[in-house]
């Protein structure tokens, strides 16, 4: 499932940077390629295919959805079958601005791996209190790796109490099928949900949460020795490659192009898990003008479990993109990364040099997916990744504004790539030397400057995933 920390549409909107303007594009006309030049990554001269263009202008496009899914029931008849039925994106179902949303008051849930009528039930949960306690049930549910991509929930009276809440719960764990969800014997309880079949006392419950805190920290003490390697091996990945031409090349274009960053194992396990994720349906397409992708989020700080999560693939990659601000901060601060003469005289670089001394890694990581059967090719117009001119650019929460956003680094996950396939990143380049396309090819990572490099992804032909971070820029 999604791993979020609050899982509120107001987050997501954040993320993505909303309430901006339609994209406007000017006409141009294309030139046919006419140069070439070389990116120095990692030692290794590589070349690439530039097109001179006109200059594009751009805006960014409005979101309207989200990226999880509910299902929904609005009788007062307590029928569990009826509400799986009855799917929509979860986002909307706690966005409280929607009709349909979870009502502040009762009402009685379920989780669910999957839609439709066979989804499988992983957690039956009662509350007063529907819409605050869903989502941090749903938290609860991530840090214990289990699946709730989907919710159904059941409006209950204004007025209902306890006997109603107990009774509520008894029939929908009854429907769920033989023996307790997952989540129910997990222990999950928040508020005044309730996590076992019949209700259970106070006392009770007490005592299988304090049970289960028990099992639960045990889990941890064994396995924080592997947390602490993983972390390691993911910061010496990061390290490894973050090099000091790498800095000045990144300051002197606004982007870099790095391979062979993280081992085949790695991003092996990502690839299946993102997969996974197209298979659940836990993908959702965001639905601006001018992109054709859909989305799963990650929540930086409660990563799938890399051995037991159902997306935990996904853990290793995440990891180590997490540390790419650590790598980033260290070498440009470092002696030899003094800005130099020729630096000083271009704002730009200098100022990109200024923000990666200051980068810190993101509360939210990014998944990706183009699909290669559309029409024409799955695309994302050009755009800015931190646009001043957005509408938006400076609202919510800080760390998920646009604004904060200093560099963008992205990870592709797509084994034997072909030019027939498409999907290139094509960047446009600063005082007007035309255009580049990168292609998204296996374990590729290309970092840039979230405020001077537009961008855009052409058309796709092929499946093609990618793992985004936009790391921020710490307050002063």
């Amino acid at each position: 499932m999604a791993q979020f920390r609050h899982s509120r549409a107001d987050e997501f909107d954040e993320i993505l940077g909303t309430k901006t303007r339609e994209r406007v594009r000017m006409a141009s006309a294309c030139v046919p390629p006419v140069a070439s030049a070389s990116i120095a990554s990692r030692g290794a001269l590589r070349t690439y295919r530039f097109r001179c263009r006109a200059p594009t202008r751009v805006s960014r496009p409005v979101n309207r959805n989200g990226p999880w899914v509910a299902a929904t029931a609005t009788t007062d008849d307590v029928d569990l079958a009826t509400a799986k039925l009855r799917s929509r994106p979860l986002t909307q179902a706690l966005d409280a601005s929607r009709p349909d949303s979870l009502p502040p008051g009762p009402a009685v849930f379920a989780f669910l791996d999957g839609t439709g009528a066979g989804a499988a039930v992983t957690y039956v949960g009662v509350s007063k209190r529907a819409a605050a306690d869903v989502a941090d049930l749903a938290d609860q549910c991530a840090r214990k790796n289990i699946s709730a991509s989907h919710v159904c929930f059941q409006r209950l009276p204004p007025t209902a109490r306890k006997p109603k809440l107990k009774a509520a719960l008894g029939a929908w764990l009854e429907q769920s099928g033989p023996g307790l969800p997952p989540g129910n014997v997990a222990g999950i309880l928040v508020g005044t949900a309730t996590g076992g079949r019949g209700a259970k006392q106070s006392e009770e419950k007490r005592s299988d949460d304090a049970s289960c805190s028990t099992t639960s920290s045990a889990s941890l003490s064994s396995t924080s020795s592997d947390a602490a390697s993983s972390k390691a091996s993911a910061l010496r990945a990061a390290t490894s490659c973050v090099t000091q031409n790498v800095i000045d090349d990144l300051c002197e274009d606004g982007f870099v192009v790095l391979d062979d960053v993280l081992p085949n194992e790695l991003l092996q396990k990502a690839r299946e898990s993102c997969e996974r994720l197209k298979r659940d349906g836990a993908m959702t397409t965001v639905g601006q003008v001018g992109r054709d992708d859909s989305i799963f989020v990650l929540n930086a700080l409660s990563l799938p479990d890399p051995i037991t999560g159902k997306y935990g693939g996904l853990a290793g990659v995440a990891e180590t993109l997490l540390c790419f601000p650590e790598a980033l901060r260290t070498v440009s601060s470092s002696g030899g990364g003094s800005i130099s003469e020729k630096e000083t005289q271009n704002k730009k670089a200098s100022g990109t040099r200024a923000r990666l001394r200051k980068v810190s890694p993101p509360a939210r990581l990014m998944v990706a997916h183009y699909p290669g059967d559309k029409s024409g090719g799955a695309k994302y117009v050009p755009h800015l990744d931190n646009d001043p001119n957005d509408d938006g650019h400076d609202e919510g929460t800080p760390g998920l504004r646009a604004c904060d956003r200093a560099v963008t680094c992205i990870l592709y996950l797509n084994p034997e790539w072909e030019e027939k396939h498409g999907g290139c990143l094509r960047v446009t380049l600063e005082n007007g030397k035309g255009q580049l396309d990168v292609a998204p090819t296996w374990g590729r990572v290309v970092l840039f400057d979230s405020r001077r490099m537009t961008h855009e992804v052409l058309p796709s032909h092929n499946t093609r995933f990618a793992v985004t971070a936009w790391f921020n820029e710490l307050a002063e």
